[in-house]
């Protein structure tokens, strides 16, 4: 393949479309990651409440 058709890491076209693809689809993963230990810690705090209200250690329910 000719070198103007490659980027600047030599990558042709499609292999730079696939790259940005990837890329877009790690941040995706990393932001649904968060997002589960945003609702790991939530469920956490609800047994922790629910624990306490029934006068029990939560480390019991978990």
């Amino acid at each position: 393949m000719p070198d103007e058709d490659r980027d600047f890491e030599g990558r042709t076209g499609s292999d730079h479309d696939l790259a940005h693809e990837i890329h877009e689809l790690h941040e995706a993963i990393e932001g649904y990651n968060q997002e589960l230990e945003f609702f790991r810690k939530a469920c956490y705090a609800i047994i922790g409440l629910v624990a306490a209200g029934l006068g029990m250690d939560a480390s019991i329910l978990m």
